[in-house]
């Protein structure tokens, strides 16, 4: 009885303090909007209940590009239970129920896996809330699909953790569905991640606990098993998705561009101070030296002080599982680093790994591993210290008194002189407010110090330590991450979430189906005008909606077209056809691309000439430039017919000046036929949804209608009922080969990937409720009963 109040009680506090951290999104109207948020995730929800309501599957996005998988797009975890809810309520609400419901849960994983390990309750709070609020899982809540696998990761432990000491059925389907919840939420980084854990806890289990083959068989067979229906129940998202990789961008990335976003060494000072060099106006260059980029993929990687206080104890204190831990941390802080650490081109070599793009994201489960120390050491404090004890909490209060002192002498530099800033800050920042922030941070860093540093020293003199120092500890190192938490995620006003910008109004009242955005120059970005009471990033993100930034527009039914590549799943032969398109613009080469390709409208930020084209409008931005829509003359319409037919594949067979795209068709295979001058045919769309297209064509030859969709091998088709092959057309998109006459011609997207991922995930279903009924048939508690 004593023990589950206990654990009532401690699990009020872990969701206590998610509460505080997330109060302003609790309690407001603002909602989650940075990096893919807004601009990725909100344009593919919409085109997901737009696809459903039209009643067709949710497999194919017609308005990204010229068309693309959309279930395959594991980012968006179209298969995970959760998703479904953005049919019921609209996407600023279920944002927040994401977030709160994953930090949570993977605060109570955390915690889980702490007392299979052995914590007490306090322990396990300690564990639960270093993971729940470490800085590197709070700041991917804008990642879309890794905080949720980040979240499901310490639950795959805990499930491999019963399958260890407890094999049997049971077991193997705590594990199947644990692995199936994360493979569903569709980051296949953080399935990778959980593969290293496991695979480390499954070595160290053998070694240690398993004095032969057939001691370890149970386990071994129950873990087999556990794995067979992860893969059958989440067949439906991976299947479809690996179908897409052989052929995608990221099979033919090269290492510079996976290992982007690297930790530099320098940056881990964010891990001890929160947000010190991230949050700073610090010069363009050193930004890109620190970050890669103009900002870091995760705006937090701050651990807590009083948590790595607790990780450092239980390092030290706590044995092997102490030791073992820490390796861990050691591996995942390696592999972060990235480019700056030479295990980088280890991991290139093991499969999988050598597909994961941005290091950065090992911060991850060196955060969770940090939190299974935190457990363990707050176990050691609890317990009676020895000499060898107390020397270790004595250097390791030292220590935090030297980073406390270190911290203050900074301070106090920069507070006398805040131009000794100037060489490292951006041109035109204010040194004095700068300074100011970062004296701010680094005070916070040394009370905590102080405050862990004073506990430590108070706890060593005494042989047992009473319940209201533990108490303080707690309290010291939580509020520490809830304070630095509640700033690593902006929240932006309801007006930008529910923005409709005038430009496309503008684009339906010139009648625009296809567009591409484009700019002139990056220094055209710069706000210089806002809304009253805006901060810059809710102004630089609604300028970024104003000009519809890919693909911004599919939220309201408008079709990209060369859009870019995002996720790296996309086809390697369109790229080039994407930047030649994007670098020629302005040019008649450019011009025609986008007349072959259907674009009737262009929204470009800036002041570039024409380039031939008729300006529709202009707008008044956030930016220092304008935003200008301009008509695309003669664009190919959505289908047509030719009746010539052309070898290549590339986009120098496009731009050939003897290649008219009103007559013949590029066919990679093509036969080079033509049905002569006298050709003549016509082709209209009469049924359009997200899965299917048909068309009503007639010509007067054998000839070829062309669909200015993209390609794709899941795409069938049939002419008057009966099968026919489709090609790719003109490197980028569908045509089918037709006999002189009246046809209906009908597309339909069915990859065999969908078919028999949803056959597996169906019969994996079927299996765990057989299962579930067959425990129960022979007397055994219910398969869903927490024990």
């Amino acid at each position: 009885m004593q023990r589950s109040r206990a654990s009532r009680w401690c699990l009020v506090a872990l969701l206590l303090a998610v509460g505080a951290t997330f109060s302003e999104a609790l309690f407001t109207s603002r909602g989650f909007y940075a990096r893919d948020i807004l601009g990725y995730w909100y344009p593919h929800i919409e085109v997901l209940v737009r696809t459903v309501g039209e009643g067709a599957w949710p497999v194919w996005n017609r308005y990204f590009g010229f068309g693309a998988p959309l279930l395959a797009d594991a980012s968006l975890g179209l298969a995970y239970p959760l998703t479904w809810l953005n049919l019921l309520i609209p996407p600023e609400l279920y944002y927040k129920v994401f977030v709160l419901v994953h930090v949570s849960w993977g605060a109570l994983g955390a915690s889980r896996l702490a007392r299979r390990w052995g914590t007490s309750e306090l322990g396990a709070l300690a564990a639960g809330v270093s993971y729940g609020l470490s800085g590197a899982l709070l700041a991917s809540m804008n990642l879309l699909h890794h905080p949720a696998g980040a979240s499901w990761l310490p639950w795959v432990l805990v499930a491999l953790e019963r399958a260890l000491l407890k094999p049997g059925v049971r077991s193997a389907c705590w594990l199947g569905f644990a692995g199936a919840a994360q493979v569903l939420v569709g980051s296949g980084d953080m399935c990778l991640m959980a593969a290293a854990l496991a695979g480390a806890r499954l070595v160290w289990h053998l070694a240690r606990v398993c004095p032969s083959p057939n001691a370890c068989r149970r386990p071994l067979m129950t873990l087999l098993g556990g794995a067979a229906l992860t893969l059958s129940l989440s067949a439906v998202q991976w299947l479809p998705t690996a179908a897409q990789i052989p052929e995608s961008a990221r099979v033919y990335a090269d290492r510079a561009s996976m290992n982007f976003w690297s930790v530099h060494p320098l940056s881990l000072i964010d891990s001890l101070v929160p947000n010190l060099l991230s949050d700073a106006p610090i010069s363009l260059s050193l930004r890109q030296t620190l970050f890669d980029s103009r900002e870091p993929l995760l705006a937090s990687s701050y651990l807590g002080v009083g948590m790595l206080a607790l990780g450092l104890l239980g390092f030290a204190l706590s044995g092997r599982r102490g030791r073992g831990l820490g390796a861990g941390c050691l591996f995942f802080l390696i592999a972060a680093l990235g480019r700056h650490a030479p295990l980088h081109l280890a991991l290139a070599q093991i499969p999988g790994f050598a597909m994961m793009r941005y290091p950065v994201k090992f911060l991850l489960p060196l955060a969770l591993c940090a939190a299974a120390l935190a457990g363990l050491g707050l176990e050691a404090w609890r317990r009676d210290w020895t000499r060898r004890d107390r020397l270790m909490g004595i250097s390791v209060a030292l220590l935090l008194a030297a980073g406390a002192a270190v911290s203050i002498g900074v301070t106090l530099w920069m507070r006398q002189g805040p131009g000794r800033l100037g060489p490292w800050l951006e041109e035109g920042a204010d040194l004095r407010a700068a300074a100011a922030a970062a004296g701010g941070r680094l005070v916070h860093a040394a009370a905590v110090a102080s405050a862990v540093a004073a506990l430590l020293w108070w706890r060593q003199r005494r042989p047992g330590v009473p319940r209201g120092a533990t108490a303080c500890l707690l309290i010291v190192s939580i509020m520490d991450l809830v304070v630095a938490g509640r700033a690593v995620n902006d929240l932006a006003p309801r007006a930008l979430l529910s923005l409709r910008p005038q430009t496309v109004d503008r684009l339906r009242a010139a009648g625009a189906r296809r567009i591409v955005s484009v700019i002139e120059s990056p220094a055209c970005q710069r706000v210089v005008r806002a809304p009253a009471g805006w901060t810059a990033q809710w102004s630089a993100e609604l300028g970024r909606q104003a000009r519809l930034r890919p693909p911004c527009g599919a939220r309201w039914g408008l079709f990209g077209s060369f859009d870019g590549e995002f996720t790296g799943l996309g086809r390697a032969w369109a790229w080039p056809v994407t930047e030649a398109a994007l670098g020629l613009q302005g040019r008649p080469e450019g011009l025609k691309l986008l007349q072959l390709a259907g674009v009737t409208h262009l929204v470009l930020l800036g002041h570039d000439d024409n380039g031939g084209m008729e300006q529709v409008a202009e707008l008044q931005s956030v930016f220092d430039c304008p935003i200008r829509i301009l008509r695309v003359p003669e664009p190919l319409p959505w289908v047509y017919v030719v009746g010539e037919e052309r070898q290549g594949a590339s986009v120098a067979d496009l731009l050939d000046p003897r290649f008219d795209p009103r007559r013949a068709v590029m066919i990679r295979d093509g036969r080079n036929a033509s049905a002569g001058t006298a050709f003549h045919g016509t082709a209209r769309l009469v049924e359009e949804r997200g899965d299917a297209l048909v068309a009503e064509v007639e010509t007067t030859a054998p000839g070829l209608l062309v669909l200015l969709e993209a390609f794709d091998s899941g795409w069938r088709a049939t002419v008057d009922g009966r099968p026919t092959e489709v090609l790719r057309a003109n490197v980028l998109f569908r045509a089918v080969r037709l006999p002189a006459g009246r046809h209906i011609v009908r597309f339909t997207y069915r990859p065999a990937s969908v078919i028999w991922g949803a056959a597996m995930s169906v019969f994996g279903i079927a299996s765990l409720g057989l299962l579930a009924l067959a425990m129960r048939w022979r007397g055994e508690p219910d398969l869903l009963a927490q024990r």
